[in-house]
């Protein structure tokens, strides 16, 4: 069982609304024994995975349109992630580079934006690392943002 809400086992309680992901092989198993125990549930997804491709579907139809209507409020795929970060380099050449530090373990470029203008060789910096954590929307979003701005 994957644990949704609370943040934490620790969490649970009688009476406390637990939302979990389980896997659809499971479901039935977990289902029975929510009602041999009499512990009132509701399915709030059926299938996960179709909601998932749903949401992609729409997602990327729109932003097909057009970058500039890049909306910073919603999950992005990284694959949406990195064709704005390449759009905002093309768009902004004296701001912005994009460049590969390397591979992640599952093999695909690990992509940087440094933004400023050359002054000199060497000056102070600033690392902000976004993205680090599954399901995490709101850091990737903050930091395209962020460059944006």
């Amino acid at each position: 069982v994957d644990l949704w809400q609370p943040s934490s086992i620790s969490y649970v309680s009688e009476g406390t609304v637990t939302d979990v992901h389980i896997p659809q092989n499971a479901s039935r198993a977990l289902l029975s024994f929510l009602q041999e125990a009499h512990i009132q549930y509701k399915v709030l997804i059926e299938d996960l995975q179709k909601a998932v491709e749903k949401e992609n579907s729409l997602h990327t139809q729109r932003s097909r349109r057009s970058l500039s209507e890049y909306n910073y409020e919603v999950y992005h795929s990284l694959e949406d992630i990195q064709s704005w970060m390449h759009h905002l380099n093309q768009t902004q050449p004296g701001l912005v580079r994009v460049f590969s530090i390397g591979r992640s373990y599952e093999g695909r470029p690990l992509f940087i934006l440094q933004l400023g203008r050359k002054s000199r060789a060497y000056k102070r910096a600033v690392w902000i690392d976004c993205g680090i954590h599954a399901r995490e929307w709101i850091g990737p979003a903050f930091c395209q943002w962020f460059a944006r701005e």
